[in-house]
């Protein structure tokens, strides 16, 4: 997913299961750095994680389901 996102030519949106999102933001922040939720639930359904430029922005939001 990493390798994917730095190849993009701007700004897109990518659906994907919450467990590709885990790794991904483990890579991009290491364990310590993710809330403990994320790890121990992992990233709930219809979340939205946001990434610019491989800096994470956002995760696993769900405001936008209330």
């Amino acid at each position: 997913m990493q390798a994917f996102l730095a190849d993009l030519p701007g700004p897109v949106a990518v659906i994907t299961h919450g467990g590709i999102t885990t790794d991904l933001l483990r890579n991009l922040l290491g364990d310590d750095a993710l809330p403990p939720h994320v790890l121990d639930a992992g990233i709930p359904p219809c979340a939205v994680t946001a990434v610019d430029d491989l800096n994470v922005v956002m995760i696993a939001s769900t405001s936008h389901l209330l």
